[in-house]
């Protein structure tokens, strides 16, 4: 390597260092709240079964014979202490109800614009289908799909996040 080609090389590897350390905060919040659609979407049924079948109520936290193994979870009455699971379940529910609701709101969008990406992110997050199954039962390439599914994620980010999620 000459003199210039060197040059060139640490040229263009500061501006790469530069452009990394310089990422907006704004970029890393859209990137991590795409992240989190991503998950919630993946996680869903597992997160409405908690939010449906956590414990509620001491009434229905009765230890059983198995449960006595546990007893750093039982308060002084042999109930079992509720108050993380209950915030827990809240939180969940609330969560649940907002992801419902814009997944109605996202479903409706695109069948009035007669897009699958719904569909395509309903069967791969949701319903957790192979590329495979979901490429024989719908009309897009694995390169669509793909795009699709990006496009869906996107525009879940803004629906469940609002303005902070918009790029």
């Amino acid at each position: 390597m000459n003199q210039e080609e060197i040059i060139k090389l640490a040229a263009a590897t500061a501006v790469d260092i530069w452009e990394k350390k310089n990422e907006t905060k704004q970029e890393r919040i859209e990137k991590k709240l795409r992240e989190n659609t991503k998950k919630l979407l993946r996680d869903y049924k597992r997160l409405k079964a908690h939010a449906t079948q956590a414990i509620d109520s001491t009434y229905k936290s009765r230890p059983s014979d198995l449960k006595l193994v546990l007893t750093e979870i039982f308060d002084k009455k042999g109930y079992v202490k509720l108050e993380a699971i209950m915030i827990s379940k809240e939180r969940t529910e609330v969560m649940i109800n907002h992801i419902d609701r814009m997944l109605e709101v996202y479903e409706k969008e695109c069948k009035e614009e007669a897009s699958l990406k719904y569909e395509l992110l309903r069967q791969f997050y949701i319903e957790r289908k192979k590329e495979a199954e979901i490429l024989a039962n719908n009309p897009v390439g694995k390169t669509a799909l793909y795009e699709k599914l990006k496009e869906g994620i996107d525009d879940m980010t803004l629906l469940l996040w609002g303005f902070s999620g918009a790029y």
